[in-house]
């Protein structure tokens, strides 16, 4: 059994486009599907990586998630995520942040709730306000939680003072690690510190 497993789904059951570059980093096994029966998620420490059905299963995904026993982010950070609302109390801790309006499920019929959409992801290095913004996040998630994570992806968009944050990811983040040189290298490093 490998020392790090990473959780993927039955779509994408060798991850993300970071998935074999990660693989050979780590020197893996490659992807394991989280709902799979007869996947073994121990002894090795499990990265949530392309586990992207989620919110199709959240019930199922989380008791799964609670009884993995080396969770690379932790679950109660994993849970905190797996609900949307979180931007709320992102909100209220200080980050800039994406007004967020809640409707109640089946309200919505067939209109778009929110659109997105992404651009390339060429800038090599993000502005000081975009920095701000991210790191404003991210202390949010360490007082909340007590501790610093794994990952996390912080993702904005410009408003009208300055960059918003629109969701914080810390269950299946691709992190584009083909866009910064050796980052799978420090990426792979940093969850063989937490093994």
């Amino acid at each position: 059994m490998p020392d790090v497993l990473l959780a993927t789904c039955a779509d994408y059951p060798e991850g993300d486009e970071d998935g074999a570059a990660l693989v050979a980093a780590l020197d893996a096994a490659g992807g394991q599907v989280w709902d799979d029966p007869d996947a073994s998620w121990s002894p090795g420490r499990v990265v949530l990586r392309s586990t992207w059905d989620y919110t199709l299963q959240r019930a199922q995904f989380l008791n799964w998630a609670r009884s993995v026993a080396r969770l690379a982010n932790p679950f109660d950070v994993v849970a905190w995520n797996s609900d949307k609302r979180y931007l709320c109390e992102l909100a209220d801790a200080g980050p800039p942040t994406v007004p967020s309006r809640w409707a109640a499920r089946g309200k919505l019929g067939r209109e778009w709730a929110r659109a997105l959409r992404r651009g390339e992801h060429h800038r090599p290095r993000p502005v000081r306000r975009e920095l701000a913004a991210a790191e404003q996040a991210v202390a949010a998630l360490r007082k909340r939680f007590g501790a610093d994570l794994l990952y996390t992806r912080v993702d904005l968009l410009p408003g009208p003072d300055g960059p918003v944050v629109i969701e914080v990811e810390v269950i299946e983040p691709s992190l584009f690690l083909a866009f910064a040189a050796s980052a799978q290298d420090r990426f792979a490093a940093a969850i063989k510190a937490r093994i």
